[in-house]
């Protein structure tokens, strides 16, 4: 099968990583 390279196979992956650090950056800075 090659190799297994997730970033380029999935690439709205990496944007849902992106998305879901950003909501969590946003629940810190609202609890905080």
């Amino acid at each position: 099968m090659g190799e297994y390279r997730p970033k380029q196979t999935r690439p709205g992956f990496s944007i849902f990583l992106k998305e879901k650090s950003f909501g969590i950056k946003r629940i810190c800075g609202y609890l905080s």
